[in-house]
């Protein structure tokens, strides 16, 4: 999810659902609002179109659940990590033709990847050269109140997250 403060992003979270897919996130946040799953689940994919937040833009990424880390790089991996001024930490969001971005890593160039164009819950998230094939092409829905979720082209249901909401340094 993104946060928009005064007009500009101000930080990117993820929400707990998986590294590209759904899980407890979900059902705790379906149970927080006194709804259903299905209710919840159906609410959510009303947003069919993406929003367009311009052609260009650096951003971190970090968790709504754990605020003081940041998705960063790691070898050709990404875990989630204390927030910090590294150039592993910063990614710049490209659009492209089709209304998605690229997420690419600042330190590296690598793009932001699902791991084999995997739309399964749980597929890992990594970096890969930039290629723009649909693992690596994310589609940003308001999720409402100011947030974002991050989508790949990929999976018609997953969205970014740390696996299984971990917060320790190095989680993926």
């Amino acid at each position: 999810c993104m946060k928009i403060k005064d007009g500009v992003i101000d930080s990117i979270m993820l929400n707990e659902a998986c590294s590209s897919g759904c899980g407890s996130f979900i059902e705790a946040f379906a149970t927080s609002l006194a709804i259903d799953v299905t209710s919840f689940a159906e609410e959510a994919l009303k947003s069919k179109k993406p929003v367009d937040l311009g052609s260009e833009f650096y951003a971190k990424i970090s968790p709504s659940y754990a605020s003081d880390k940041n998705l960063s790089l790691s070898d050709n991996n990404v875990i989630i990590y204390k927030n910090s001024k590294a150039a592993a930490q910063t990614w710049r969001f490209a659009k492209q033709s089709d209304g998605s971005y690229i997420i690419i890593n600042q330190k590296n160039g690598s793009a932001l990847s699902v791991n084999g164009n995997g739309s399964a819950s749980a597929s890992n998230v990594q970096v890969d050269k930039t290629v723009s094939a649909s693992g690596q092409k994310w589609f940003i829905y308001d999720a409402g109140n100011g947030y974002y979720t991050l989508r790949p082209s990929c999976s018609s249901d997953c969205v970014l997250d740390v696996y299984a909401a971990a917060t320790d340094d190095g989680s993926n």
